[in-house]
């Protein structure tokens, strides 16, 4: 029977006889089905597996006994997959060119063997040797070679032709390899242009690697026995796909699938090759759709990955993207791209090509879809304090929204908050957390109340009576005081850290006379090397009557509160601008502003480094981020270039001040106000 050459891969053995899709003629002959033969008894998962190319030089292993299984890679999947391997008593070598790999992965394997081989029918130890540095020892007698070095084309071909050139002829080669296909990790790559968001799919829907098989011969000298495995690692099983390419011998599939699920691997057989395989093409679509989401604005990170979890996934499509790293999701992505022809729409191509440029690629970074803060706060001991209002605690995080702890409950619709985390010395206020609480918005009742780091010994600072609905707290450590706005008081005041002589610094208006929405005082910030402070009058809901001011902070002699003639207007007809912050360095102020959109719901900024301006107006040049909802609190981390904010939906955001990016630390539940970023540095009070 003569077969045309190219439909060699689309032929698949029915029982004992084999039934062929026709292709153009160019027939070459191939051996009677008859005289074809598995070494052992056709399963129905076999019996799809078509037959061996012409030519084959792989010669099938008459016995494996004694023969070790060589795994090349001791990172987090080489060990694993050496793990699953040793269940049946045989030997397995790992190879690896790091010590320190090789050593985390035999404490690995001794911390899970005896778990898996309570899972593992009739199942005895096997023996785990490791080898440090080349190959030819970890290989010598090997009946299978399996790559797991990291996912770089240059890498994976480069062991894998080393090792087609070392190993006999009954020795197979599996590539771990999820976004490679084989014959592209067994012939030179090309490189690709550089990737330009907007036109790197039509990049790739122009260029397909097509490579030819006498590039993969010029190679490697025996592609007929190379097949990619691609393990998974699940709690209780370890499935993995088995895909051959259209060179692989008809022997060497049948082999591995036997041979792993005799070692309780559950192995699911691919008909032809497939870049990403099965489940990373499923996975590839889930992410490629959860982009598109946050792309549309439909939604946060955070929100698409709670509802993933909450409906069974073990972890959410942004959390996976931020662990493998989202330079290799983009370049995975653009494999597929080359293999299917396949399209990501523009949005979130653009989504995903921003975070790389900003280098926000996720765990390794520090930072991608979200903030990565290392597990021990001795090496990341930054910390952020927030005001849960309806609730009325005060609680402490990491800079990644982790670890929350609650400090103090119980308080009366708390704003404002500050730390003070000096150290003893002869200031008896040091390691101390300030914070504001509202009270009754009828009453002059509001108070001003303190506590030590770990929330004991809480003090009335400022109270009922002395101030009327106290909002944004401001510390200065250098003169031992603390400013706030007094919103329904219509006041900016100052006190000393233990409450005594309190002063009004500023009165737009009485409270005793009449309530004035346009004076209300709310957010506050200070330049003490200038000698300023900086408030917000947020003016009434929807009226566009917002405006920031700043006065000297000390009053001109013969001047009062009420008739200061040194008040500056920065900034008017801003939505409802509310909290503050101002770096000094830069002399730039940042403020929220919860009113409408597109100017409202935002975080913004612009220079106030000049003596006087006229007053300005709201423009879009100074929005930083926006989409932030009812936007309240404000903390700066100026030394990494990050602001946080929190809104009375309960989100708790921190926003890349270099290219306005945000990311959702904390989703909904209560409505936050008051941040202060609490910067790390020897003290343990609040972790």
């Amino acid at each position: 029977m003569l077969l045309p050459w190219r439909c060699l891969s689309k032929c698949y053995r029915l029982g004992t006889s084999y039934t062929v899709r026709p292709h153009p003629p160019s027939r070459v002959p191939l051996p009677h089905p008859a005289s074809r033969s598995f070494t052992s008894t056709p399963t129905p998962l076999q019996a799809s597996i078509p037959p061996t190319l012409p030519r084959s030089t792989y010669k099938a292993p008459t016995t494996l006994t004694g023969r070790p299984l060589t795994v090349v890679g001791a990172g987090t999947l080489g060990r694993r997959i050496a793990l699953a391997w040793l269940t049946r008593g045989g030997i397995v070598h790992l190879v690896d060119v790091r010590p320190s790999q090789l050593a985390d992965a035999g404490e690995f394997v001794e911390a899970e063997i005896g778990r898996l081989l309570r899972h593992v029918e009739g199942a005895s130890r096997g023996s785990l040797r490791t080898f440090e540095g080349g190959l030819e020892d970890a290989v010598a007698g090997a009946w299978c070679v399996i790559e797991a070095v990291p996912e770089k084309l240059d890498l994976k071909t480069d062991i894998l032709c080393q090792l087609d050139k070392m190993l006999p002829t009954d020795c197979i080669i599996a590539t771990t390899s999820s976004s490679f296909l084989s014959r592209q990790v067994t012939t030179p790559s090309s490189p690709a242009p550089p990737l330009e968001a907007q036109s790197f799919f039509a990049w790739s829907n122009r260029r397909r690697i097509r490579e030819k098989i006498s590039d993969v011969l010029a190679n490697v000298a025996h592609p007929e026995r190379v097949i990619c495995t691609h393990y998974h690692v699940t709690p209780d099983k370890i499935p993995v796909e088995v895909m051959p390419n259209k060179h692989t011998d008809s022997r060497v599939a049948p082999l591995l699938i036997r041979e792993a699920a005799r070692h309780g691997i559950e192995p699911v057989y691919l008909k032809k090759e497939s870049a990403g395989l099965i489940y990373d093409r499923i996975e590839a679509a889930i992410n490629r759709e959860a982009l598109s989401i946050v792309a549309e604005g439909v939604a946060e990170p955070i929100h698409v990955d709670s509802i993933m979890k909450a409906l069974g996934h073990r972890t959410g499509a942004f959390e996976k993207l931020d662990r493998v790293g989202l330079d290799v999701a983009l370049d995975i992505e653009r494999r597929y791209a080359n293999a299917r022809g396949g399209h990501l729409s523009p949005e979130p191509a653009n989504l995903l090509q921003g975070y790389v440029d900003s280098v926000r690629l996720g765990e390794k970074s520090g930072a991608g879809f979200f903030i990565h803060a290392k597990d021990d706060p001795r090496s990341n001991p930054d910390r952020l304090v927030y005001l849960d209002f309806l609730n009325g605690r005060i609680v402490s995080c990491n800079a990644a929204g982790g670890d929350p702890k609650i400090i103090v409950s119980d308080q009366s619709l708390p704003d404002g908050v500050a730390v003070d985390q000096r150290r003893g010395g002869s200031v008896l206020c040091c390691e101390k957390i300030y914070w504001t609480n509202m009270g009754s918005l009828t009453e002059n009742n509001g108070t001003i109340q303190s506590c030590d780091l770990n929330g004991t010994n809480i003090q009335t600072i400022v109270p009922p009576g002395m101030t009327h609905t106290p909002k944004q707290l401001r510390l200065d450590t250098t003169n031992d005081k603390l400013y706030w706005c007094d919103r329904e008081g219509m006041r900016v005041m100052r006190c000393n850290l233990d409450g005594t002589h309190i002063e009004t610094l500023v009165q737009p208006g009485d409270f005793r006379v009449a309530d004035n929405p346009h004076a209300h005082c709310v957010g506050i910030a200070l330049d003490l090397t200038r000698g300023l402070v900086y408030w917000t009058q947020k003016g009434a809901m929807k009226e566009g009557a917002g405006r920031i001011l700043r006065a000297p902070i000390e009053l001109r002699e013969g001047e009062t509160p009420s008739t200061r003639s040194d008040i500056q207007t920065l900034f008017h007809s801003l939505p409802e601008p509310v909290d503050l912050a101002l770096d000094e360095t830069t002399q730039t102020i940042y403020w929220t502003d919860r009113g409408a959109p597109p100017l409202g719901q935002t975080l913004n900024c612009a220079s106030v480094a000049d003596a006087f301006y006229e007053p300005r107006t709201a423009e879009k040049g100074w929005v930083v981020a926006d989409g932030l909802h009812e936007v309240i609190g404000l903390a700066l981390d100026v030394e990494k270039c990050r602001a946080y904010v929190t809104n009375l939906m309960g989100d708790l955001y921190v926003v890349d001040l270099r290219d306005g990016r945000r990311t959702l630390l904390k989703a909904g539940g209560t409505h936050l106000t008051g941040v202060t970023f609490v910067k790390g540095g020897g003290w343990e009070g609040l972790v």
